[in-house]
């Protein structure tokens, strides 16, 4: 009796497969870059409308708050879709591991930016807190709207 082997694996089919990657699916990381650029082209004109008008408001104190409070709001969502971008590259079974280490990274980090800016005085807080939330919602936004709007194909 000859053993009629179909799925290309050998005789004894004990062949371990490839783990699957983001890769292996075609476009599914387009949503993800789209969001990502969408997210980049819009904080650069929302940074500058509040490095401008803290520094009419501020003056140089006002510009250098702002400018670090887009630095960590743009930086913090931007960052997210470049850890999830990356961590797609590996096996699968390792993304949420990668995600949530990079989440917890860049809270560490953003803690530790906020208690060393505590202690010094060369920018204004109001203009680091208002341009901190706005890019972080505005840049969130975009990522969302870039994400929601990418054609994608659906496989059953």
């Amino acid at each position: 009796m000859t053993e009629n082997n179909t799925d290309g694996r050998g005789a004894g089919g004990d062949e371990a497969q490839p783990k699957p990657t983001l890769k292996d699916f075609g476009r599914g990381t387009r949503p993800l870059k789209r969001a990502l650029i969408f997210g980049a082209l819009t904080l650069v004109p929302v940074w500058a409308a509040c490095l401008a008008a803290f520094w009419y408001a501020d003056g140089t104190p006002g510009a250098w708050g702002a400018l670090i409070g887009g630095l960590i709001g743009g930086g913090y969502i931007l960052l997210t879709a470049v850890t999830v971008l990356l961590a797609g590259r590996g096996a699968l079974e390792f993304l949420p591991l990668l995600v949530l280490g990079g989440f917890l990274i860049k809270i560490v980090l953003v803690i530790i930016a906020f208690a060393v800016l505590s202690r010094m005085e060369f920018y204004t807080d109001l203009s680091l807190a208002v341009t901190t939330i706005v890019c972080l919602v505005i840049v969130l936004a975009a990522e969302l709207f870039g994400a929601a709007r990418t054609r994608t194909p659906i496989v059953s």
